[in-house]
């Protein structure tokens, strides 16, 4: 299957339009894994050789003798963004009254017909608002 995206829909769309394997994407796959873990070391010992000193109180009890270690990754900036902007929403969250509705119906034609129905406000999702996106 072919995707770039975890959601549902996505998922579902690749399973309903299996394709055969395309060896270059595998091998392009493989490469970006190759250089990512190159830049990663040779940044992550340059970063942190021209700021150990710098970043020394920033991490106490890290001491091991020469400094902490200030690791870079390309993936890390990502998802240290997602972070943030996970722990933004958090901070912003605030509470809000919500209700719903039951009732339970009787019928008049006997025995056990009776049907309990629930109503909830619909999610944003449902009612096709959006969060704002963020880029």
């Amino acid at each position: 299957a072919s995707f770039s995206s975890l959601a549902t829909s996505d998922l579902q769309r690749a399973f309903r339009n299996l394709q055969k394997p395309n060896p270059w994407h595998a091998k392009a796959v493989q490469a970006r894994q190759v250089i990512d873990l190159k830049v990663g070391v040779a940044l992550t010992r340059l970063i942190t050789t021209a700021l150990r000193d710098d970043a020394r109180d920033l991490v106490p009890g890290h001491d091991f003798g020469r400094g902490p270690l200030i690791s870079y990754g390309p993936c890390q900036t990502p998802t240290l963004s997602f972070c943030v902007r996970r722990w933004d929403d958090m901070r912003r969250f605030r509470k809000q009254v919500s209700y719903t509705i039951e009732a339970d119906i009787l019928a008049r034609s006997g025995i056990g017909s009776q049907v309990r129905l629930q109503w909830e406000p619909p999610t944003e999702e449902l009612q096709g608002i959006a969060p704002p996106s963020r880029k």
